[in-house]
């Protein structure tokens, strides 16, 4: 007889598809459901699983203790662009999203972006999910274009 005790946790998914974000509380059984590959860009640390499409159309997936490039400063600066996709965030905007003052200075968000996009297989000269600029100032946008899930424990 097994008495294990079914899997009572809750989640929370947010999805982002082209119309603003949605978010809803999901069961264990509804995430096992989810097919990160519907979605351009997927992430949960919940489940260690990281997920993205390549501009190519190739799908690329990364375990838990497996994201390169990717620590919690990268992830949390992912998360501020997404949550506004299309609208360019200066440096100060991300540093005050994200918790991190290190990130006002230009040159700190350059090099976490490199670190980003790297880890995405994309490059400033061809970009897919990160957008930037540098006239008006440096800033950096989520491609409106591309979808996105997150799955998190609550």
């Amino acid at each position: 007889m097994n008495h294990q005790k079914p899997n009572k946790s809750r989640y929370e998914q947010t999805v982002y598809d082209g119309e603003p974000y949605t978010t809803k509380t999901v069961t264990y059984d509804q995430v096992m459901q989810i097919n990160s590959q519907s979605v351009d860009h997927f992430m949960s640390p919940a489940f260690g699983t990281f997920g993205y499409r390549t501009a190519e159309g190739q799908w690329v997936e990364h375990r838990a203790g497996n994201w390169p490039g990717l620590g919690d400063t990268s992830i949390r600066i992912i998360q501020a662009l997404q949550l506004n996709p299309g609208e360019f965030l200066t440096p100060t905007q991300i540093a005050d999203i994200t918790g991190r003052p290190s990130l006002r200075e230009n040159n700190v968000l350059s090099a976490r972006l490199m670190a980003i996009r790297k880890a995405h297989k994309e490059s400033c000269k061809k970009p897919h999910f990160f957008l930037s600029r540098r006239a008006g100032g440096f800033a950096v946008a989520w491609n409106p274009e591309c979808s996105w899930t997150w799955v998190v424990r609550i």
